[in-house]
């Protein structure tokens, strides 16, 4: 076995020769469990993070809250609520379409997509934070959140929606099996 040294620290760096995998990804592949393999195991992995750090970003917004009120909160409130109606129109119109010329393709696209819909979804909520922590009451910060889950909820990769995007794609023409490709286990289950 060949390895090549990388960085300061060898036993995380050391990659093997013939694999490019480091020590620490070996160690990390074998501790998964065999339904964990798969892009739609780790999108939702990404996915639950992200939702995770909402109410995080929540805990912050009432320890950083302003309590002195420099806009009055109807301000607020209208600029979040333009602000979560505007993200979930552009849901619609930015999220890009699958491209199916390949499977590989299909999966690079459905990430792509899955990532961009997830920057806007936190737009919303982001928002809000900014205007809870400088201008706003604390509370603000909770009315752009509905917004948000509200968008991660239909983006969720769940197995029903990619049933939703598999029968898009019969619509259009394109019969590779996007579930199968994602690692959806059982046709049909929702989970």
């Amino acid at each position: 076995m060949t390895t090549l040294l990388t960085g300061t620290n060898e036993h995380i760096h050391r990659l093997d020769g013939r694999t490019g995998q480091s020590e620490a990804m070996r160690f990390f592949n074998a501790t998964r469990s065999p339904s964990d393999d798969g892009e739609l195991a780790r999108l939702r992995q990404l996915f639950l993070q992200f939702c995770g750090a909402f109410a995080l970003i929540g805990v912050v917004a009432f320890m950083l809250g302003n309590d002195e009120q420099r806009w009055d909160p109807a301000i607020s409130v209208g600029l979040i609520v333009i602000v979560g109606l505007a993200s979930l129109l552009g849901d619609r119109f930015v999220a890009r379409r699958l491209d199916c010329t390949s499977d590989g393709s299909l999966v690079d696209s459905y990430r792509s997509r899955f990532f961009l819909r997830v920057a806007i979804a936190e737009i919303p909520a982001l928002a809000a934070f900014g205007l809870s922590v400088g201008a706003a009451p604390w509370w603000v910060y909770f009315v752009g959140l509905p917004f948000s889950a509200f968008s991660l909820v239909r983006l969720a990769p769940i197995a029903r929606n990619v049933e939703r995007d598999e029968q898009l794609l019969r619509a259009r023409g394109c019969h590779r099996p996007l579930g199968q490709l994602l690692g959806v286990e059982q046709p049909g289950l929702i989970s």
